[in-house]
């Protein structure tokens, strides 16, 4: 049996507890995103980030508001429930989006 690969993206984490608590398996919620279930098992273990336009998808697909899956990421932070900041490559710039609401 292949060891598990550890997890320690907070956005990783609430990736995963979100997939789970919309009941979806990696290769469904990959089918309603429209990538592979690699992509998403890559995600779950912060190997990769998906790109804005993708976590907006993940959201709507388990079923979060906007700014769910960064609330969720916030939990795992252990910095106090801070907004995750979330990177878009565009045409060769970097922009960040914070999606927590603020408090």
């Amino acid at each position: 049996m292949p060891a598990a690969i550890p997890t320690t993206s907070p956005l990783g984490l609430a990736l995963r507890e979100a997939r789970l608590k919309g009941h979806l398996t990696q290769a469904q919620l990959a089918e309603r995103v429209g990538v592979t279930q690699g992509n998403v098992s890559q995600w779950e273990h912060g190997a990769w980030e998906p790109k804005y336009g993708t976590v907006r998808a993940v959201e709507r697909a388990c079923g979060l508001r906007p700014g769910g899956l960064s609330r969720l990421a916030a939990k795992f932070e252990g910095g106090g429930g801070q907004p995750v900041t979330l990177r878009d490559s565009n045409g060769g710039l970097t922009s960040e989006y914070a999606f927590a609401e603020a408090a």
